[in-house]
């Protein structure tokens, strides 16, 4: 109704003036005044986030995405600091087993979890989760541009690595990760001692990273996969 009321004023008191070629200033007031009745209109639906009183509290949809959202923002495998989640936490699939594969890489790794944890609960398998936003499991490397958001990356792939070497149960460690945004396509660059490398350099860091990676995994025993990226939408 408001959108039939809006556009019924535009054309009485904009449209038709025009239309009509009406000379003088006779049309300048009743079309600043529905000038002005849209914009109070459209700050009233932005001051009040669009109206949210006029379904019934969000409706079962917007109850489940809240749920969903507030499950997230309290999961210890959303990690934002430079600590791996505890040993015990993290777990994908169900029953008393130890994990013997590692889901590893950044936030594009974590976003495979529900699937992965439900294809570890049809085979009898647990699936250990380390992953940090942002952070590309690559324990040697340094992300620039600098940001308090990846300062915590090298750390924490540091103890990843540590604790799946340690881990006797480990066979299989799943690497994945928006792959364009470090090899410098999407603005972030990869560095061996922090200092700004060309984005040629930055593209042959991530290729040794990856194998250095899998090298390390190897030297006991560990196969490696790596997933690519998750399908992105051009940029107009």
């Amino acid at each position: 109704m408001a959108a039939l009321l809006v556009s019924a004023l535009s054309w009485r008191f904009i449209e038709r003036p025009f239309r009509r070629r009406a000379t003088g200033w006779t049309w300048l007031v009743p079309t600043a005044g529905a000038t002005a009745a849209v914009c109070c209109l459209s700050l009233a639906i932005i001051n009040s986030s669009g109206f949210p009183s006029r379904g019934p509290d969000g409706g079962p949809s917007v109850q489940a995405l809240r749920a969903e959202r507030a499950k997230f923002e309290a999961s210890p495998c959303r990690e934002r600091g430079g600590l791996i989640p505890k040993t015990g936490e993290c777990l994908l699939g169900s029953g008393n087993i130890a994990p013997t594969i590692v889901l590893w890489g950044d936030s594009q790794a974590a976003h495979l979890a529900p699937s992965l944890s439900e294809a570890a609960r049809t085979t009898g398998v647990r699936v250990r989760q380390i992953t940090k936003a942002g952070c590309a499991p690559f324990p040697n490397m340094t992300m620039l541009p600098a940001s308090p958001f990846t300062a915590d990356c090298p750390a924490f792939n540091s103890s990843a690595l540590q604790s799946v070497l340690a881990d006797c149960n480990v066979t299989l460690v799943i690497l994945a990760g928006r792959w364009n945004t470090y090899s410098g396509r999407g603005g972030s660059f990869l560095s061996k001692d922090g200092s700004w490398p060309s984005r040629e350099a930055s593209k042959a860091n991530f290729t040794s990273a990856i194998k250095e990676t899998a090298a390390a995994l190897a030297t006991r025993g560990i196969k490696t996969a790596v997933v690519g990226p998750a399908p992105e939408p051009p940029m107009c």
